[in-house]
């Protein structure tokens, strides 16, 4: 397998692992709620689908309670929750794709000067 094939795999593996943490995190946070506060649990999901389809972030919704809210309920370990959440976000939106991106024209740059006659890169095992 070349250098190249493990670096993009690696990678990946990165971003789903990132991915995977986001989803738990979210899904943590949600089971916290839902059971230490199932009267604001109640109200933050009583909206409907066209509202929560073409206003995510409306006041009073589960995506701004999540994010953007400032209300912890009291609860400190809410706002650990948050935190978090949005630290795998910031990974998933920001770090990876440019991550990715500067290893692609890495990649591409030792290509071509390997083969435009510039000289040849040599990992140090080869």
């Amino acid at each position: 397998m070349s250098p190249i094939t493990i670096g993009i795999l690696v990678l990946a593996a990165g971003f789903f692992s990132s991915l995977y943490k986001l989803l738990r995190a979210g899904y943590v946070f949600a089971k916290y709620v839902k059971e230490k506060y199932p009267k604001e649990w109640k109200q933050l999901r009583d909206e409907n689908v066209i509202s929560k389809a073409l206003l995510p972030f409306r006041k009073g919704s589960l995506t701004y309670f999540m994010y953007k809210s400032e209300d912890n309920l009291g609860d400190d370990e809410i706002t650990r929750f948050r935190k978090q959440i949005k630290k795998h976000a910031m990974f998933l939106i920001a770090v990876y794709p440019i991550t990715f991106i500067v290893y692609v024209i890495v990649v591409f740059w030792l290509l071509e000067r390997m083969s435009g006659g510039g000289g040849s890169f040599r990992f140090f095992w080869s």
